[in-house]
């Protein structure tokens, strides 16, 4: 399929990845058309420009006619495979393919791949610092906000894709295979989408499936045994563990740095000179001595476990979203001990309050506006307001980086109305 010229290729669902997709596809002499079941206004203005484009669009529901005749379905990560609109396309005999995969076949340069269920960005962006570091061009793209998609064409051999890669678009590769491949951990998450941990982890696991001998694969040492059974790889298998000096996820951009030849000296370089991501435990303001600290990439309790054994007590948490479900008991050792008030938000607030109640005094907010408001309410100066939701945004934001920048707007007009 990488000769796409002339082929009839629909790509379902209408987002980044979607709309890349669409875009690499045509600029490749693809007949492209593409489907969206959602209505949200924010995708309105890409399904008009597809239309300037003479892409045919099918708005507001799928239909299996509208699959008829097409050569190849891309998905994009949103897309179940247990969705009808891909159960349709199976029984047509239609190959779907995912839009990492897409991508891939077009990519003229090695692929560096990271998964895991916490620390992926930040790993994939220090990798890509430690490509900069060897001399080399990095392309950071994927789960990360850029679409492999998006930028694939511009690729040189000369450069080195640094990819971030969720189980979502793991889930329809075929021939996928990245030079180094990183595994970085595994916790419960997604459940509304995989049935179970062994699902998760083994969609997770195909991140290696495609790899040769002459091919690298990390792995964490922590989940060695775990992974065993759902490990098919022909790479070269490097363990990697937390350190006195590092921990585990540094470990694994330090094993990387290794086979690209970058010295330990230069990646200690980078790791002081690494300031944490946009909405991950990212400091906006002060009010009054009360800081406000964005979390909102937190989409998973065990990712909000972490924010919290990271910052010092006296934290009002703002928790809460679209329940992906996850256990939210595994926060109630950590709660307990730092977190005087807990406003929840949104639609897994009554979930949250059973799984919590009795670990910290808990108050419930009509939005997500009130939330932070009543948390700079409940604050002293020296409290810590913390938004880390453990939850997805799609509840109320388009992802959760809308969800950090509606926290540090309203930050903004607190700040703005406190000072008068």
């Amino acid at each position: 399929m990488e000769d796409i010229k002339d082929r009839k290729v629909t790509v379902i669902g209408l987002g980044r990845s979607g709309y890349a997709a669409t875009l690499l596809l045509q600029s490749r002499g693809a007949s492209v058309r593409i489907t969206e079941a959602r209505k949200e206004d924010e995708l309105r203005h890409l399904a008009r420009e597809l239309r300037r484009r003479k892409c045919r669009v099918e708005w507001g529901g799928h239909t299996k006619d509208f699959l008829k005749g097409s050569d190849l379905v891309v998905v994009s990560p949103g897309v179940d495979s247990r969705a009808q609109c891909v159960v349709w396309a199976r029984e047509l005999g239609i190959p779907v393919v995912s839009e990492i995969e897409l991508a891939s076949w077009f990519c003229k340069a090695p692929i560096i791949a990271v998964t895991g269920t916490n620390g992926k960005s930040t790993t994939t962006t220090l990798i890509g610092e430690v490509v900069r570091a060897k001399g080399l061009t990095p392309v950071v793209c994927g789960n990360i906000g850029v679409p492999f998609s998006q930028v694939v064409s511009g690729v040189t051999p000369e450069d080195i894709v640094v990819l971030e890669v969720s189980s979502f678009q793991l889930e329809f590769i075929q021939d996928f295979r990245p030079w180094i491949a990183v595994f970085l951990n595994i916790a419960d998450d997604h459940f509304d989408r995989h049935k179970d941990l062994s699902e998760y982890l083994a969609y997770k696991m195909r991140i290696f499936a495609n790899q040769k001998n002459t091919d690298w694969a990390f792995i964490n040492s922590m989940y060695q045994d775990t992974v065993g059974p759902f490990l098919r790889t022909e790479a070269q298998v490097c363990y990697f563990s937390q350190s006195k000096r590092y921990n585990e996820n540094q470990m694994a951009v330090l094993g990387v740095a290794q086979v690209l030849g970058c010295v330990p000296e230069a990646v200690d370089d980078i790791f002081a000179r690494f300031a944490n991501l946009p909405h991950r435990i990212q400091r906006v303001d002060s009010v009054n001595g009360v800081r406000f600290v964005d979390d909102s990439k937190a989409t998973n309790p065990a990712s909000t476990e972490w924010a919290l054994r990271s910052m010092d007590r006296s934290i009002i948490l703002l928790l809460g979203g679209r329940d992906k479900n996850n256990d939210f008991t595994v926060l109630r050792r950590y709660i307990s001990e730092k977190v005087k008030r807990i406003i929840l938000f949104g639609e897994a607030a009554s979930k949250i309050e059973r799984a919590l109640s009795g670990a910290s005094p808990l108050y419930h907010a009509h939005s997500f506006k009130e939330a932070v408001v009543m948390g700079f309410g409940f604050a002293s100066p020296g409290d810590t307001v913390l938004l880390s939701p453990g939850c997805a945004s799609f509840d109320m934001f388009i992802d959760y980086a809308h969800r950090g920048r509606s926290f540090c707007e309203i930050v903004k007009e607190i700040k703005e109305q406190f000072h008068g």
